[in-house]
């Protein structure tokens, strides 16, 4: 993405060593092009990448913390296996990871309509990308195939009231924290 973790990582935990991997070359450009990355530049490193295809860059060394934000829900949900394979084999043993990203019945899951349903929580948008949405089940099933233990999947339900319009968005996310086993 374009650093909106990364960056409030590495300024609250300055001895903290942090690397970013995207699919898209352009939001790796937007990080370095940040004025955080050239602050942070020492302690961080990031890449283009397609976790789903390839492994992670070789100079990037194993880690103890790994975060997928929204990222899981771009790939297909056959490639998703192999992309968690790739994040584990860059763990160290007793390495955490963090999941965040869309859960079932989200506000837009919901707002899709028939033509753009691909799969089961599989749609299409109208840019042409993907987005899945994970049940627990599905999503504590794919982390234990790729080797991970799963220490806790919850989803986290929000309504976001835009009083304006008169609106109640109900959003729907799910989070996992699981370790290499």
């Amino acid at each position: 993405g374009a650093g909106n973790a990364l960056f409030p990582i590495l300024h609250e935990y300055p001895s903290l060593r942090c690397y970013g991997v995207d699919i898209s070359k352009r939001a790796v450009g937007l990080v370095r092009s940040r004025a955080e990355f050239k602050a942070y530049q020492a302690r961080c490193k990031v890449w283009a990448c397609d976790v789903a295809t390839c492994s992670l860059p070789r100079e990037l060394e194993p880690v103890d913390i790994a975060t997928l934000i929204f990222v899981l829900s771009a790939i297909h949900p056959t490639k998703i296996p192999q992309a968690l394979q790739h994040v584990r084999m860059k763990m160290n043993k007793d390495a955490v990871l963090f999941v965040r990203d869309y859960g079932i019945y989200d506000l837009s899951q919901i707002r899709f309509g028939p033509g753009s349903k691909l799969g089961e929580n599989l749609y299409v948008r109208g840019d042409g990308t993907r987005t899945y949405f994970f049940s627990k089940e599905v999503l504590g099933r794919m982390l234990e195939e790729a080797g991970f233990a799963v220490a806790e999947i919850v989803y986290h339900r929000k309504t976001i009231t835009n009083a304006k319009k008169d609106l109640q968005m109900k959003r729907t996310w799910i989070q996992a924290k699981a370790t290499t086993a």
